[in-house]
């Protein structure tokens, strides 16, 4: 038989198996597109929703969004839902404020090919920043004054904050 031949009948064989058999198309595993909020992202109030957008549609659980909190304890969420307007989103309401500090929302769904997609991310509920402002320590009034030339040492150096604090060093320092 002839190499020619030979290739021919190889070509037929292999254009039959492909009419006989289904084409196997794989669907790629879908990747978390963004987060709401945003992972890493710092908060000054409670989000009433936690968010996730997919590449592709995907299948989701019960448990497909779980939220903790910096102690590792499980905070309850309300309706876990797909978005009928765009498959690749799903949405958790949350029952009640999240109080201030540093939580994670774990993923867990199916993508359409069956791959579980599991993935993390943290974001952080803090005060807001005029609160902030308000509590940063500062020296509110002090004695000797500064820049004052007082005669020999100082017996007492008097320090006044705007909040409660505890100094467990202060220097003293001369000219030189």
């Amino acid at each position: 038989m002839s190499l020619f031949r030979k290739f021919i009948i190889w070509s037929m064989v292999i254009g039959i198996i492909h009419v006989f058999l289904p084409v196997l198309t794989g669907f790629a595993h879908s990747n978390m597109e963004k987060t709401y909020p945003t992972g890493g992202e710092k908060l000054t109030k409670s989000p009433s929703t936690i968010e996730v957008w997919f590449q592709d549609p995907v299948v989701i659980h019960s448990d497909s969004i779980q939220l903790l909190d910096a102690s590792g304890n499980q905070i309850e969420l309300g309706n876990l839902e797909i978005d009928p307007k765009d498959k690749t989103h799903i949405v958790s309401n949350l029952t009640e404020d999240l109080q201030e500090g540093y939580y994670v929302s774990k993923i867990n769904v199916i993508a359409l090919d069956g791959y579980v997609i599991q993935e993390e991310f943290k974001f952080q509920i803090v005060e807001s920043e005029t609160r902030q402002q308000k509590e940063d320590l500062e020296i509110v009034k002090y004695s000797p004054k500064d820049g004052e030339i007082v005669e020999g040492s100082p017996y007492q150096i008097d320090l006044w904050f705007n909040q409660p604090t505890e100094v467990t060093a202060i220097g003293v320092f001369d000219d030189q």
